[in-house]
């Protein structure tokens, strides 16, 4: 993305990554039970439409894992972990006084439960 006139011509607009990929290896059972692991991998971007090195993030990669089984007709279990190889990326620029980056999330932790009738 590029703006093509006015002040920022020629600037990519903020939060609009060179690249952004997403796949995901997934498996279905037949009994129902699911398991996928998903590939993020986001580029460079910049988190002002002037493009100031003050506010340049770092492109990044993260992986999700995630299973999900029958435990009774109608009630599957699930469990996941986001950022499973706890990548250290920072998500969004905060600018002005107290201004910083905030660091995206770490790795972490899940289970549901799911009721269908």
């Amino acid at each position: 993305a590029k703006f093509t006139s006015g002040a920022a011509e020629g600037f990519t607009p903020q939060y609009a990554p060179g690249h952004l990929v997403r796949a995901t290896l997934a498996w279905a059972g037949r009994n129902g039970s699911r398991a996928a692991l998903t590939f993020t991998a986001v580029g460079d971007q910049h988190g002002a439409d002037n493009n100031t090195p003050d506010f340049f993030l770092p492109g990044y990669q993260v992986a999700d894992l995630s299973v999900e089984w029958p435990i009774v007709e109608g009630l599957m279990i699930g469990a996941g972990i986001n950022n499973l190889f706890d990548e250290r990326y920072a998500a969004r620029v905060r600018p002005g006084a107290g201004g910083g980056l905030d660091p995206g999330l770490p790795r972490n932790v899940y289970v549901s439960l799911t009721a269908r009738h």
